[in-house]
């Protein structure tokens, strides 16, 4: 008989409020850190951090800030709501086999959202303009300030974003409304945060793949790792200047 996961539990410790709670923390974080900017940008201007332009430098420090800030507040309250590493999904259990499945949906992942781009391309007519963080990417030219942004990108976003939205948010609205429901909810939350209007279906159809691995592995890392393939693949499309790149 196949063992029960915390994901059929009705009773998980933490609750919408606590997404809610997440959120607004971190808007005041990013607030006060937004705040300070010019002073973040005088110090790193005088700094020339890994020979980046400040206007840059300060882009990463916000996008490496808000990753910190949710895994700081996501973690504070799961510490808060006495929730174990195994209740939230970060279990090691099949390590291999989770990380064989997470980097071939991840796969899975960048093929669908790079065929949804091209279909909304053609029915819309329009070319969406660059992501902003393909912007910046393209704009730097120096080795360690490269490694930054993969770092950013390919660690620090789909570690915290995972543990939110799929390890906090997705539990809740699953337990819900259900499975498909909580994927698509899920999905549709993520989507919004990036605030990329253009790109909402494609990258709502990506939470949603990302939170069906982790119901099916219920292994967050398996999403992780999926996360972080995306991201990756993305991120080189971008700095190669591929016209693949989303």
């Amino acid at each position: 008989m196949q063992k029960q996961s915390f994901l059929d539990d009705k009773k998980i410790k933490w609750s919408f409020v606590d997404i809610i709670l997440v959120f607004v923390f971190l808007l005041i974080l990013m607030g006060i850190t937004r705040a300070y900017a010019d002073n973040i940008r005088r110090i790193f201007g005088s700094l020339r951090f890994l020979g980046m332009e400040p206007k840059l430098t300060l882009f990463f420090f916000s996008a490496m800030s808000q990753a910190f800030y949710i895994l700081v507040v996501t973690g504070i309250i799961f510490w808060f709501r006495k929730a174990t590493l195994a209740e939230i999904g970060l279990t090691t259990h099949n390590f291999l086999q989770t990380l064989f499945i997470g980097v071939g949906g991840g796969f899975v992942l960048v093929f669908l959202i790079l065929l949804l781009g091209v279909i909304m391309v053609i029915i819309t007519k329009t070319t969406p303009p660059p992501q902003e963080v393909a912007t910046y990417l393209l704009a730097m030219d120096g080795k360690w300030s490269r490694l930054l942004a993969f770092f950013l990108g390919s660690v620090m976003a789909p570690l915290s974003e995972e543990i939110y939205f799929r390890g906090m948010v997705y539990p809740v609205f699953r337990n819900r409304f259900g499975r498909l429901p909580g994927m698509v909810i899920s999905g549709l939350i993520f989507s919004l945060m990036h605030r990329d209007l253009f790109r909402l279906i494609p990258i709502a159809v990506g939470g949603i793949g990302l939170a069906y691995i982790f119901e099916r592995t219920k292994s967050l890392w398996a999403s992780i790792f999926a996360h972080s393939t995306w991201n990756t693949v993305m991120l080189l499309l971008m700095a190669t200047g591929s016209r693949l790149a989303p």
